[in-house]
């Protein structure tokens, strides 16, 4: 019997895009629903790093990252805030509860795979930081790398802004 195999010929297609990147491999958790979920999704770093469906080899989102801004010049990226915090509502369920904390602000992100519609869910939960309990972290921390007023309402060095609110 003779061998029919086919030859390749030409060149292989081009990829979809012209720098492929990839999410960070430090994943804090991988999870999906209970059930016959097709949603899988990853957390790196304090956010959601991917998102997968309708199977587990189709990436839909990479990097679902965040931006903490007060429209005067300040903002923050949360993957880039260090000492975050993960607390899970029991072992073995894929629920999970981040915890941001900044000398302006505390954030809480909370993220579940629903298990009856392929649908990943967060609850997101932004608190402005007193000013006089954001002056005592700074000063606990000693990062005064930014210029010293004094805050309106400790009437104490503030380093965290300029407004001294």
């Amino acid at each position: 019997m003779e061998n029919d195999t086919t030859q390749p010929s030409g060149t292989a297609p081009a990829p979809e895009w012209s720098n492929p990147a990839w999410t960070s491999a430090r994943k804090d958790m991988v999870g999906t629903a209970l059930g016959a979920s097709r949603l899988w999704f990853s957390v790196a770093q304090g956010i959601v790093s991917e998102v997968y469906y309708p199977r587990l080899d189709i990436p839909q989102l990479k990097d679902l990252g965040l931006i903490v801004a007060d429209g005067q010049g300040f903002w923050q990226e949360l993957r880039r805030l260090p000492g975050y915090t993960l607390e899970f509502v029991a072992p073995g369920i894929p629920v999970l509860t981040i915890h941001h904390q900044h000398s302006r602000f505390n954030l809480r992100l909370r993220i579940c795979s629903d298990p009856q519609r392929d649908v990943l869910l967060l609850d997101i939960e932004l608190v402005r930081t007193t000013c006089r309990a954001a002056c005592a972290q700074r000063a606990e921390r000693r990062d005064l790398g930014q210029p010293v007023r004094q805050c309106r309402q400790s009437r104490r060095p503030c380093p965290h802004h300029g407004r001294g609110d």
